[in-house]
């Protein structure tokens, strides 16, 4: 889904998908090669985001199943050999993908992290990587040894050739987290990488409170925007979406007066995707009621982002395609900055998770 990064919060460039009630579903499969063609045994295959993770058999074939239409990034990890990961896209068929291992490249680091100040950068590392939320407080990364440090200047650059293994025991969740790249300087920090979910054990009581704070990290989320977008619910669902608009005068940022319509936000392009256009829009979530628009356009300051609890949503490309489950086909698309920018890996949800119906 990718190379995220942060403008004084992280922009992040994400991918999400979300699962459809009553969806014909379908099988991604395939078979993985080394580099000399023969069947590699035991590679790693997943869908990125998700709870779907297989192996390959004897003969390097795998399978995944109930995969709903959409696009997805599949993720091919075998230690030894650079990470693979293609774009998939499924609309109304069973999807066949052969994947080529190629043996990962020794870089050169220009300074390497010695032992006398590896926890030195870690800390800085699980700061800017898990974030600073309640829900981030409560991760812990169970292989911190697995990540090597180097720096270039002021440069602090991070990667790790096995996966991280990362427990939110505030969402109930064990992550296997594939670090494709790291890199903070000067408060500003990227990252890339590949997740994959697995449910943690937990007593009746622990389901309860996970249940919850589930609910509440996905409310107000990108997650639940995107789905709002395509469902066109995003009003119903306290959003409040207005463009967002340079002054030719004073070079100041503007918000329209007027929320954008979901007429105006979204297009059908087929049964599959739907098209969002704008080219910059603001996004708060309130609730109850203050959920009213301001009559009059404001300028917008860099801090009104976080003291509002908004968040930017720029497009990189022409267009952003959404599916059904909210997941975009481009990794590229979008910028992000505020309230969303700041969500790190500690607030991510599995793109299977759903709220429950209300009553």
């Amino acid at each position: 889904m990718k190379y995220p990064g942060f403008f004084v919060a992280f922009i992040a460039f994400l991918m999400f998908s979300v699962a459809a009630v009553a969806q014909q579903t379908f099988i991604i499969s395939g078979t993985v090669v080394d580099e000399n063609g023969a069947p590699a045994k035991s590679v790693t295959v997943f869908i990125s985001g998700t709870k779907k993770i297989t192996a390959t058999d004897a003969e390097g074939k795998f399978s995944l199943s109930s995969i709903t239409p959409g696009t997805f990034q599949l993720s091919v990890q075998m230690i030894g050999y650079g990470a693979q990961v293609q774009n998939v896209i499924i609309k109304d068929k069973n999807v066949t993908v052969n994947v080529a291992l190629k043996v990962k490249a020794t870089e050169l680091r220009e300074v390497v992290i010695g032992p006398d100040r590896w926890e030195e950068r870690y800390a800085i590392f699980k700061r800017q990587f898990l974030g600073t939320s309640d829900n981030a407080k409560e991760c812990t990364i169970i292989n911190p040894k697995v990540i090597s440090f180097s720096t270039n200047k002021k440069k602090l650059m991070a990667d790790a050739d096995e996966f991280l293994i990362i427990e939110n025991k505030r969402l109930g969740y064990r992550i296997r987290y594939l670090l494709k790249a790291f890199e903070y300087e000067d408060a500003v920090t990227k990252y890339d990488g590949e997740t994959s979910f697995e449910e943690l054990e937990g007593t009746e009581s622990e389901k309860k409170r996970w249940a919850k704070n589930r609910l509440q990290a996905y409310e107000g989320s990108m997650m639940q925007f995107l789905r709002s977008v395509y469902h066109n619910t995003a009003k119903q669902d306290g959003f409040v979406v207005r463009a967002l608009h340079t002054s030719e005068i004073s070079g100041s940022l503007m918000l329209s007066a007027d929320p954008v319509t979901f007429d105006s936000l979204a297009r059908g392009t087929d049964t599959t995707f739907i098209s969002l256009r704008h080219k910059t829009l603001y996004i708060q979530h309130i609730k109850g009621d203050e959920n009213k628009v301001t009559e009059e356009s404001y300028k917008l300051k860099v801090t009104d982002i976080y003291k509002n609890k908004g968040s930017l949503l720029s497009l990189n490309l022409p267009e952003a395609l959404i599916d059904s489950k909210g997941a975009y086909t481009d990794y590229r698309t979008f910028m992000i900055q505020g309230l969303w920018a700041s969500m790190r890996i500690g607030d991510q949800l599995p793109f299977e998770y759903q709220p429950p119906l209300k009553n």
